[in-house]
This record gives C-alpha cells, sequence and structure tokens, in this order.
C-alpha cells in the first residue's frame, strides 16, 4: 500500500500548497482584501465537492478498469492544460497582464474565472484523490484477503488522516519555506513540476490496479454483505449530522478567518492559520484510533473547552481593538479550533459502514462547499437586505456547533447527557448559547443607537453613525455633531452636521496634520495642483481643493464612491470644493498602471497614500514595484505623503528601507488634533533627498521641524518589499 500512501499524500500536499499561492497571485487584483482569499477558499471548495462527486460516480457505477481509463485521461488533460498555460502565460499557473480586472469586473466572478483557467482542472484531479485512491486501495486489500470487503465494519480512516497531514504541511510549507525566499513564478513552476511527480503516481497505482481486477462473484459479495447488514445503512438523522457538522466547521473556518483578516493583513501566514487549525482537527479526530473508548470523557472535556471558548470570544467582542493583536487572534483561534474538534469528532462518532465510504466524503465536501456559499454569498446579502452592520456570521457558526453538539450527545445514551452529568451539563449548554447570542446581540443594539446606514459587500461592511462631540471649539460653543464613516473598525472620516462647521477638514486631516500641513503649503502654490489621493474615504481632503486645481480620488469601494458623492446627504466635500474632482474605480495601483501605460505621468504634485490607516493594509500598495509607480506619477520635486496610523504595525521600518533604495527623505509628523477633536494620526513625508539638500528646512513648512522627527528604521534592518516578498510579522509591536 505504499505506493497509494505516497500519491495521497503528494495530492493532498499539493492540493493545500496552491491554495495560498493563487492567493498572493490575486490579492494585488482585487485591492488587497480578505475577501480574496475567502472567495479562492469557495472556489476551492466547490471544486473539492465536484471531485468527491465524480469519484463517487465513478467508483459507483463503472467497472474498474473503465475508472481508471477516465481516470487517466482527466489527468493527462490536466497536464495538457498546465503546459498550454505555460505558454501563453508567465508560468503555469500566474494569468498575464490581459486578465488583470477592469473597475466594472465583479470581483467574485471574474476571480472564480481566472481561478477556472489557471488552476481548475489539475485541482479538480487532485480533489478526487483521497476519496477514489482509498476506495481503490480498500478495494485492492478486500481482493488479497479473498474477502470482497464483507468483513469489514468501520471505516479505516488512516489514509485520510495521512491526507490531511499532507494537506497540513503543504499549507505551513507555504510561508515557513516558499514566500520567503522565492518569487511567485519559481513558485508556481515548481509546483507544476510536483503536480507532474503526482501524475506519474496515479499512472503507477492504477496500472497495478488494473492487472488482478475483483472477479464479479467477490464484488457480489460485497454487495450482498451490505443488504444482510440493514444497520450499516446511513440513517437521515446520521447523514443530517454529517451535513450539519461539516456545513458548521466550514463557517467556524471562514468567519474566522474573517474576523482575523478584517483588522489584520490578510497575508498567507494569517490564512494558513485557521486553515492549518481546521485540518489538525480532521487529523485529530479521524486518525484516532481508541476514540470510542475514551469518547465519553473526551464530549466532556469539549464540552467544557467550548463553553470556555465561548466565554473567550464574548470577551473579544466586549474589548474589542483594545486587545493586542495577538490576543485577539489567540481567543478567535482557540474558540474556532475547539468548534473544528467537536464538529470533527462527532461526524467521526457517527460514521457510515466501509461501502458508503465515498458517499460520506461527498456528504462532508458538501458541507463545506455550503459553509462556503453561506459565508461568501448569503450572508452580504443578507446583511444588505436587513441593514445588518456586523459580522454575524461566527456567533451564528458558534451557536450552530452547540446545537448541533447537543443534539448529538442527546442521541448518544453514554454521553454528559444523560445519567449524573445531565443536569450541569444541559445548564452549561444553556448558559453558553444565550452567552453566544445575547453578547454579538448587544454590541449590535449600540452601533444601532447611532447607525444611520450600512452596507456589506465584497470589501467588508461600511457603516455610516453620528457622533456628538460636546467638547468646545475655540469660540467656546462645542463643535457639535458629526457623520463618521467606518470601515470594520477603521474611520474613514467625518464631517459637521452644522452648515457653520460644514466646511471644516477634520479627523486625520486636520491643519496640524502631517497631510493637512502638506495641503496647506500649496496655498504658497500657483493654481492648478495636481494632487492624487489613494483611497477616498469622505473625500475630506478634497476640503483643501482650490480653483484650478484637480483633485484625483482613486478608491475599489464603489459604496464608498457613492456616500462621498453624496448618497444619503451626509458628506458633501467633494460637492463643496472648488476644485476639479476625478474619481477613478478600482484598485489603485491597477489604474496608475493602466494611466501610465496609456498617458505617461500624471504629473501629481502631491501624492496621497490614505490607505494604510488600519491594520489591514494592502501590501501590494507598499512594495518596491508600488513606489515605482508612485514616484513615476509625481513631478521631479513632488511630494510623498502616507498615512501610516495604525495600531499594530509598525511601518516606519519598512517606508525607511524603501526610502533609502530611492534615495527619498522623510520625517514623520505626529498630531494629536490640536484643538479640534480629530483622530490623533500619524503621516510619513517623502520627497527626493537631492530636492530636500536644496531646502535645508525641509518643505519649508512652519514649524515642521519642530513636530517631525526624521524617518529612520528604528535600528530594525528590514528586507525591502517587494511584490515578491514582505513580512508582517516583523513590524509587529
Amino acid at each position: 500500500m505504499t505506493r497509494y500512501k505516497i500519491t495521497i499524500f503528494t495530492s493532498a500536499f499539493l492540493l493545500f500548497l496552491v491554495q495560498p499561492l493563487m492567493g498572493k497571485v490575486l490579492l494585488p487584483w482585487f485591492g488587497g482584501g480578505s475577501a480574496v482569499w475567502t472567495t479562492v477558499m469557495l472556489f476551492f471548495q466547490v471544486l473539492l465537492l465536484a471531485g468527491y462527486i465524480y469519484s463517487h460516480l465513478l467508483t459507483g457505477r463503472l467497472a474498474y478498469r473503465q475508472q481508471v481509463i477516465i481516470h487517466f485521461v482527466l489527468v493527462g488533460l490536466s497536464l495538457l492544460g498546465l503546459g498550454l498555460c505555460a505558454i501563453a502565460w508567465p508560468s503555469p499557473l500566474t494569468p498575464g497582464v490581459e486578465w488583470k480586472p477592469h473597475a466594472d469586473n465583479a470581483p467574485i466572478p471574474h476571480i472564480l474565472l481566472l481561478l477556472s483557467v489557471s488552476v481548475g482542472l489539475p485541482y479538480f484531479v487532485l480533489s478526487t484523490s483521497s476519496p477514489l485512491l482509498q476506495t481503490w486501495s480498500r478495494e485492492e486489500e478486500a481482493r488479497e484477503r479473498g474477502s470482497g470487503g464483507a468483513g469489514e465494519r468501520r471505516i479505516n480512516f488512516g489514509l485520510y488522516a495521512l491526507s490531511n497531514l499532507g494537506s497540513l504541511l503543504g499549507l505551513l510549507c507555504y510561508p515557513i519555506l516558499l514566500e520567503p525566499f522565492m518569487a511567485i513564478v519559481p513558485q508556481a513552476y515548481l509546483w507544476a513540476g510536483g503536480y507532474a511527480g503526482f501524475a506519474i503516481g496515479i499512472g503507477l497505482v492504477g496500472h497495478q490496479f488494473i492487472q488482478y481486477p475483483p472477479t464479479p462473484k467477490a464484488k457480489k459479495k460485497c454487495t450482498s454483505a451490505a443488504v444482510h447488514h440493514p444497520q450499516q445503512h446511513p440513517t437521515l438523522v446520521q447523514a443530517g449530522l454529517w451535513l450539519g457538522f461539516s456545513t458548521c466547521a466550514s463557517v467556524l473556518l471562514l468567519a474566522a478567518t474573517n474576523h482575523i483578516t478584517q483588522d489584520v493583513a490578510p497575508v498567507p501566514f494569517l490564512w494558513v492559520l485557521p486553515l492549518a487549525l481546521y485540518l489538525l482537527s480532521y487529523i485529530l479526530m479521524f486518525g484516532w484510533k481508541n476514540r470510542d473508548a475514551h469518547w465519553t470523557v473526551t464530549s466532556v472535556g469539549l464540552l467544557l473547552a467550548f463553553f470556555l471558548a465561548t466565554l473567550v470570544y464574548s470577551y473579544i467582542l466586549i474589548r474589542g481593538n483594545t486587545l493586542s493583536i495577538r490576543g485577539q487572534l489567540g481567543g478567535y483561534l482557540f474558540v474556532f479550533f475547539i468548534g473544528c474538534l467537536i464538529c470533527n469528532g462527532e461526524t467521526v462518532r457517527f460514521q457510515p459502514a466501509p461501502i458508503y465510504l465515498t458517499a460520506f466524503y461527498l456528504i462532508l465536501a458538501l458541507g463545506g462547499a455550503l459553509g462556503g456559499f453561506f459565508v461568501n454569498l448569503a450572508v452580504p446579502w443578507i446583511s444588505q437586505q436587513y441593514d445588518i452592520a456586523v459580522f454575524w456570521e461566527l456567533p451564528l457558526g458558534i451557536c450552530a456547533c452547540w446545537g448541533l453538539f447537543w443534539l448529538a450527545l442527546k442521541l448518544d445514551a453514554t454521553s454528559p447527557l444523560h445519567g449524573k452529568f445531565a443536569t450541569p451539563a444541559g445548564l452549561l449548554l444553556a448558559i453558553a448559547i444565550t452567552t453566544a447570542v445575547m453578547v454579538p446581540w448587544y454590541q449590535f443594539r449600540i452601533q444601532q443607537a447611532s447607525l444611520q446606514t450600512a452596507y456589506r459587500n465584497f470589501y467588508g461592511v461600511l457603516r455610516v453613525q453620528t457622533q456628538d462631540f460636546d467638547t468646545p471649539s475655540p469660540d467656546g460653543a462645542p463643535w457639535g455633531e458629526a457623520f463618521l464613516m467606518t470601515h470594520g473598525s477603521t474611520l474613514h472620516g467625518l464631517q459637521y452636521t452644522s452648515p457653520d462647521r460644514r466646511g471644516d477638514v477634520s479627523a486625520y486631516y486636520g491643519p496640524t496634520s502631517g497631510i493637512g500641513r502638506v495641503m496647506l503649503a500649496q496655498n504658497d502654490a500657483p493654481e492648478g495642483q495636481r494632487v492624487g489621493i489613494l483611497g477616498l474615504g469622505v473625500g475630506a481632503l478634497a476640503g483643501y481643493g482650490r480653483a484650478g486645481d484637480i483633485y484625483r480620488f482613486y478608491e475599489i469601494n464603489p459604496d464608498v464612491i457613492a456616500l462621498a458623492k453624496g448618497e444619503g446627504s451626509y458628506f458633501s466635500y467633494l460637492t463643496d470644493t472648488a476644485a476639479q474632482i476625478d474619481i477613478i474605480p478600482g484598485d489603485a495601483r491597477l489604474s496608475l498602471e493602466r494611466e501610465w501605460a496609456q498617458d505617461g505621468s500624471q504629473q501629481y504634485t502631491i501624492l496621497v497614500l490614505d490607505v494604510f490607516s488600519s491594520d489591514s493594509i494592502p501590501i501590494h500598495l507598499l512594495t518596491k514595484e508600488s513606489f515605482d509607480l508612485y514616484l513615476a506619477h509625481l513631478v521631479e520635486d513632488g511630494v510623498l505623503a502616507i498615512h501610516i496610523s495604525t495600531g499594530h504595525l509598525n511601518l516606519e521600518t519598512v517606508l525607511a528601507e524603501l526610502a533609502a533604495y530611492f534615495d527619498l527623505q522623510g520625517i514623520v509628523i505626529e498630531d494629536s488634533g490640536g484643538e479640534h477633536p480629530c483622530c490623533r494620526s500619524k503621516w510619513a513625508i517623502l520627497r527626493h533627498s537631492e530636492m530636500v539638500r536644496h531646502t535645508p528646512e525641509f518643505l519649508a513648512w512652519n514649524d515642521i521641524l519642530t513636530v517631525g522627527s526624521p524617518l529612520t528604521n528604528n535600528g530594525k534592518k528590514l528586507r525591502l518589499w517587494t511584490d515578491d516578498y514582505s513580512n508582517l510579522l516583523q513590524i509587529l509591536q
């Protein structure tokens, strides 16, 4: 059986190695948000389901020689497809520039199309390997015993656990061994080479398998064995539990990933953590040989652990972003991992007879796909229809896990819900479910009190809320009420409702902020300045515009554009300004690349990067290649202003390396907001060193030298970030 083990392990390794690889390929094309990764996962979950359907039909309806021939043809077609892509594209998996999206492309369909063309067929073939080869292996073992499989009473999950181990190692290999040391194109060729090796393994396994096919008599004996053991047939309740637990585990995986990556950068390392724990839960529960003997004790342990995890999750919701990244990450992963242990453990406990192996795996894959559809498609639609401006899929997944766990324990007479543990276990369940429901609901009600409108789309949750600033202004009157735009937990700007203060520029952009000083400095420059701004927000920076100036905003989120342009009458900076306003929809970097290719440099005097104010930073806008593009669009003595008011990331060290590479000199301006009730802000201002030497006072902006500090790496030397290399862990603080 060694050839089966090697081939299954290889297929699983490649299956999960390609997921973060393709996620990183597509991330810069669609704004760098976490939704890119969850869409990639949805695609792979659906293909996994398709592969399991194929395996179920192939092994259930065709003779063994026909199975092998059809599968050989499929493997050959996938190799041909990889070869054609390698000829047409930079690599077998990386689409050419002609496939890059335009502003009017819907993100999810375009991502699914790209994945289908690039890796669809090879991934489909890999997804069939675990159930198909396990079935072939079981038949070959039965043939060697001469029993035709009649004596098997339980499924041997050894190969399935080995498959999940290969998947886990493939995931961990990417951020540890591949991503830091190898560019994308060599990664793709390396994966394609591994796939070719897998194809050879399939050839050897299939050729050996059909040398001595089972006799019709043996096959008939196997079938009759199932008929004479009616208790082996799965019941509807049993199948429902498989589907419910697998769907719940998938929802927990994707929901936890959303929570983790909405306020942290969506980089492969943070994608891998939840998925690695998800696979680890499969390895532990499906590979545990003596689970039956110890399951009562294990049920009590999981019950207590999930109760604690529910309390931890509630604590994180209450504390919010006052907790460190490590604290939030640990809490989310803890509740998610315990939930997956419960889901997979109960699935194994209600396993079918071996003859239903492919049907069992098919239902598990269906549950995974249903979870992906629910989180990626159903939840945003429901949220938009009913103005639910929270990420509610994780508490829902926790509640569903509790409900299914309770049902499974009730169906088992040996579980903690029977006998002397019945009362405390039932009380624990009631408290946990109440907590899992009430705490998120309480948070939601608090938000609803000041909520004006909410949107949820591919890019996350966008809210408009009101807040009353009762602190006195310099004239003695309170600042008054303002509309705030938030994206997740990140403020995107505010505007006062009072007509007297409607034109005040506030939040991170006030007159004493770094960008405020840059903008006010242009008052001494001739009219007709060209200003490029990556990130629209409420459009507050347009408040500095003058007649004859051109302000061009680049914004990927269509809901942000609609609100800033006046939808709902919340914000009016864009309509009130005297400057000409241009809004370029779509990913900023792709838009700048197209403008450079079509029209050359935009000749901006100021280029503002207002895209790093949260901890979920689009890394593709902070690399050597992106800075090449920014400087190409600036005039010779232009200014690059970068918003770096992040809570947990030290972006100064990254910028210091970029500044040194491009011969730029910079200062960092931290501002408390002065007399305005503004947010504290930190801006990095960069300019060519040659220009700085001609202006020793560094841009001659009032008292800028007294409020600014030189941009340095603080003694922490980093490798220059590029499109092929970045390391978020190095800048956590």
